[in-house]
């Protein structure tokens, strides 16, 4: 699923591609195992500090630890928001693109790339990648592809060709 947005005064073309939800059992899956893995560390930090008349000091390995264990939380977090709530931005701007991730709760770092002049006549083109290789959780759906001169972005959220279709003949009209 997408969503254009054309401002006139800024001089600019949004696409939103939103990521189709993963099953429900996957995605709690994904948030049990982010849970998991932020409770673990604390979990045993609380019995192996009970009982314990020594008091020695916590050692550094259990910190090292604690970290990473918080470091596969956060994948796992960022897995069950994508596949909730998850959407790709594109801003085609007159002299840029900017190409970001939405979660929701988050966004990740904006890329943005600088346009030739050449290209602010908005001589972008758009395709699908239908190779055959192309592996896809849901039947017919494929990668999209933005090209503007030199700089070209794969999408990671997967359309259908109707889909496609319709975005193609929605951008064809519109100019930056």
């Amino acid at each position: 699923m997408y969503q254009i947005s054309f401002s006139e005064d800024q001089r600019q073309i949004h696409l939103q591609l939103s990521n189709h939800k993963a099953p429900f059992v996957g995605r709690l899956f994904a948030l049990f195992l982010c849970l998991l893995a932020l409770l673990l560390p604390i979990i045993f930090f609380a019995f192996s500090r009970t009982g314990d008349e020594t008091q020695q000091p916590l050692h550094f390995g259990f910190f090292i630890v604690f970290a990473l264990m918080a470091g596969v939380s956060f994948y796992f977090l960022r897995l069950f928001l994508w596949n909730s709530f998850g959407k790709e931005h594109l801003i085609i701007k007159t002299n840029s693109l900017i190409h970001y991730f939405d979660y929701r709760w988050f966004e990740s770092q904006k890329k943005s790339y600088k346009l030739p002049t050449e290209a602010t006549d908005n001589a972008f083109e758009i395709h699908l990648n239908t190779s055959s290789n192309n592996w896809s959780a849901q039947k017919d759906t494929y990668p999209l592809t933005l090209r503007i001169q030199t700089v070209e972005i794969k999408s990671t959220v997967q359309i259908t060709i109707s889909e496609f279709q319709q975005l193609r003949d929605e951008l064809n009209g519109l100019r930056v």
